[in-house]
């Protein structure tokens, strides 16, 4: 696969957005530098044009890019690193790949790598499934001790009413058809959902809601489950789930409102019941798809004015 010499991921902190960076830029180059910034008022506000990080001087958060060892590629994703990334090309001659939809003018970017649900096409567009992730169907060393057989109730940050209205008889519903239950929660979960929660799960189901309750055990439920049911609010772990090749299922599909997302849904439950019918298409893998691109690999080829890939 082509491959430039130099790439540098601009990072805005987030750390899903610097995981699918950094995934992209060492599939494109042999030499990975990531830059972390943290944006003020104007340049949040401003996010993706790049004026707001030409007024006010970007602030590094360790150590800041030197424009005399300008890299053949930059990486961004997210609006706000998009801002960052932009100031810079302005500066130098370099080629720019752009994950998720910045918004504004599309046409700038070298290349653009959207979600598939999107439903973005153009010349300079990529689309890939769900969301760029590591994860593999192959079993993996974990972390966290996960017992065989272990069903994981991935719960993510649904709307409130979920846990009010549905939740309880969900969880009946999974306590009857599992015997090994580990439910993982998101961090992000809201006092009342957390409380609705525990009041269902009890021993012997495990269950991690906070770091309170040790090590985040999702890495290695993703390793080690042998099923999963997942709620629909989240595509990354949607998308995660269903990479691993198990069987998946999805909770509090009817809570979700964004067309997109939906359509992310549809696809989802699409190959799901393919698979519950004894058709097993492998869940696409967006590195591959990426990494697979006409527009991916011919832009690898070609080099910037300052440097040869």
């Amino acid at each position: 696969m082509n491959k430039v010499n130099l790439c540098w991921v601009i990072s805005d902190g987030r750390k899903g957005h610097e995981v699918q960076s950094l995934a992209v830029a060492q599939a494109a180059a042999h030499e990975v530098h990531c830059f972390t910034f943290r944006a003020n008022y104007f340049q949040r506000l401003l996010a993706p044009n790049a004026l707001g990080h030409r007024i006010k001087q970007t602030h590094w958060i360790t150590h800041k890019p030197l424009l005399k060892q300008a890299p053949d590629l930059i990486i961004s994703c997210g609006r706000q690193a998009a801002a960052a990334a932009n100031a810079l090309k302005q500066k130098m001659p370099c080629h720019h790949i752009q994950i998720l939809n910045p918004k504004g003018n599309l046409a700038k970017y070298n290349l653009l790598l959207l979600p598939r649900h999107d439903g973005l096409k153009g010349k300079n567009i990529v689309q890939f499934t769900g969301s760029i992730h590591s994860i593999s169907a192959n079993k993996q060393t974990a972390e966290v001790p996960i017992q065989q057989g272990t069903t994981a109730v991935i719960l993510g940050n649904p709307d409130i009413r979920y846990w009010q209205q549905q939740w309880p008889t969900d969880w009946e519903m999974i306590k009857q058809a599992h015997s090994t239950i580990f439910v993982c929660g998101s961090p992000r979960l809201s006092t009342e959902a957390k409380q609705i929660i525990t009041n269902c799960v009890k021993p012997p189901a495990s269950i991690w809601l906070g770091y309170q309750d040790g090590l985040n055990p999702y890495a290695s439920l993703l390793s080690l489950a042998d099923q999963f049911l997942v709620t629909a609010d989240s595509i990354n772990m949607m998308n995660e789930c269903l990479a691993t090749d198990q069987t998946t299922q999805l909770l509090a599909t009817q809570y979700v409102t964004s067309k997109r997302h939906l359509r992310f849904i549809q696809t989802a439950q699409s190959h799901i019941s393919s698979k519950a019918k004894g058709v097993h298409t492998p869940w696409p893998d967006p590195m591959t798809e990426i990494t697979s691109s006409k527009q991916f690999q011919n832009l690898l080829k070609s080099p910037s004015s300052l440097s040869k890939g």
